[in-house]
């Protein structure tokens, strides 16, 4: 019966209160417990504890469960709608219009741009571009085997070490794929490509290691986040929003190995 109460579709905010005060409610039966049931007696204690988590599951079913539906739903939402034949379009209509006005005036800066929305795409425009000049594919393949490397903790390894560890070569073409591939092409085309054509491999693909993967992810984004040495060709004015240009499409393809792990 359970199993068919429908869930509630609400926000993580109130699905965390929820849970903290059923563990809250749980810790105060676990001390109120001892001294209301008699000591000659313990199966009532176990009765009651038995009841309160059967009283506790279809409220985290619902509340929680359903948040985490809503999570997933508005997210398959968000990148349908903008990942739409008409918004793909819109953005490079927007694009266009900021590569015109940059051409039309070659002493063009970000400043003489009064609208509020026309100037964060520009921003956001010229940021792509410079991710897509500086970095190039050699910067891309040393930043994924610093993080292979890394992640797996072979730093310490000899050179002739790495170049025929087999594991460690089929992981680091893998996230060669994730970034030159998939990273480079969804800033370029402005949209978050789908990730189904990407397969994981390591260690096997028949019993793929999800978690390093996203651990790997993790590490590209931190140091693109705090590392000067990456993004310092990139123009001052634009290194910012290139930073987060980077981190929003890195967090949603973390996000999509979260899911289908």
């Amino acid at each position: 019966m359970l199993r068919h109460i429908r869930r509630i579709p609400i926000g993580r905010e109130q699905a965390v209160f929820t849970a903290l005060f059923l563990i809250f409610l749980a810790l105060f039966l676990a001390r109120a417990l001892p001294s209301l049931v008699p000591q000659e007696k313990p199966a009532l204690e176990l009765l009651a504890g038995g009841f309160f988590l059967l009283f506790s599951y279809p409220i985290v079913n619902v509340l929680v469960g359903g948040a985490i539906d809503k999570t997933a739903t508005d997210a398959v939402t968000l990148y349908k709608r903008e990942n739409s034949p008409q918004d793909i379009v819109e953005r490079q209509n927007k694009d266009f219009q900021s590569f015109v006005l940059s051409f039309r005036n070659p002493n063009f800066v970000l400043s003489q741009i009064q609208d509020r929305d026309t100037h964060a795409l520009t921003r956001k425009f010229f940021a792509r571009r410079e991710i897509l000049r500086t970095l190039s594919e050699d910067d891309w393949e040393t930043i994924a085997l610093e993080a292979c490397i890394r992640t797996l903790g072979k730093e310490n390894d000899l050179d002739i070490q790495i170049e025929k560890d087999d594991e460690l070569t089929i992981l680091w073409q893998d996230i060669n794929i994730y970034l030159k591939a998939w990273l480079v092409l969804s800033i370029d085309y402005n949209r978050k490509l789908p990730i189904d054509y990407i397969e994981q491999r390591y260690p096997s693909k028949q019993s793929p290691d999800y978690w390093t993967y996203i651990r790997i992810l993790r590490y590209i984004r931190h140091k693109f986040s705090y590392s000067d040495d990456l993004l310092k060709l990139i123009r001052d004015e634009y290194r910012s929003q290139a930073i987060e240009v980077l981190e929003d499409h890195l967090d949603f393809l973390i996000e999509e190995l979260r899911r289908v792990r």
